[in-house]
């Protein structure tokens, strides 16, 4: 065999063998799919994970109603931890409701994914619920300081949840101010009155000599 022959075998096997960034872009997406789930699980079995929504509006006759007489018609969202054991990301007020009321067949279809990191979790949940019931403005507030403790950036934040960054910069504004944080979680404030009244605080502080101001030795 010719040198010339097994330099053309050489090169069509390293052509054969080379993966593109396309490819392996497609081939990760594929994975994901196939990782993927759809079950049919007993609500009361799932356990609620994590969730930045903390009023579920239980009183809500009409959705309950629903949900017993015609069952969970869009499927929960759930991954299985290391014991094997499902925890809900999405859909908590469906879940919690088809295990206190019922289903036409005592279960609840179920997207089953990979385990989330902590900010794609709070970020999902943020996105799902502001724009489907209206989350109350201290559970905007505590889910924006939850992806703030997590490193996110106010950027980051605005982008993740689709909350317009003013929001966002208010929110961060009154989890440094106790006051009126406690003012808003009791309804005596709006959002925006409340960061008016964190940054009135905390210049209030300062000028106490309380806080010292950046630059400043301590």
């Amino acid at each position: 065999m010719s040198v010339l022959s097994i330099l053309d075998m050489e090169d069509s096997s390293m052509t054969d063998t080379i993966q593109t960034p396309a490819d392996t872009a497609a081939e990760e997406a594929t994975e994901a799919v196939q990782a993927e789930e759809f079950l049919h699980l007993d609500p009361a079995a799932i356990i609620i994970g994590t969730n930045v929504r903390t009023d579920l509006r239980p009183d809500h006759k009409e959705f309950r109603k629903s949900i017993k007489e015609r069952g969970v018609l869009e499927a929960v969202t759930v991954y299985r931890d290391e014991d094997g054991q499902y925890v809900l990301l999405r859909g908590q007020r469906r879940t919690v409701t088809a295990a206190e009321v019922g289903t036409p067949t005592g279960l609840i279809p179920a997207r089953v994914v990979h385990q989330p990191s902590d900010a794609d979790r709070i970020g999902d949940q943020m996105v799902e619920n502001i724009h489907r019931a209206g989350m109350r403005e201290s559970e905007i507030v505590a889910g924006v300081e939850q992806l703030a403790l997590l490193g996110v950036s106010a950027a980051q934040i605005a982008k993740r949840t689709s909350i317009d960054r003013p929001t966002v910069n208010a929110a961060l504004a009154v989890t440094k101010a106790d006051q009126s944080r406690n003012r808003l979680d009791s309804g005596d404030l709006t959002l925006e009155e409340a960061a008016i009244f964190a940054e009135f605080s905390v210049i209030s502080t300062r000028r106490s000599g309380d806080v010292p101001r950046v630059g400043t030795a301590a």
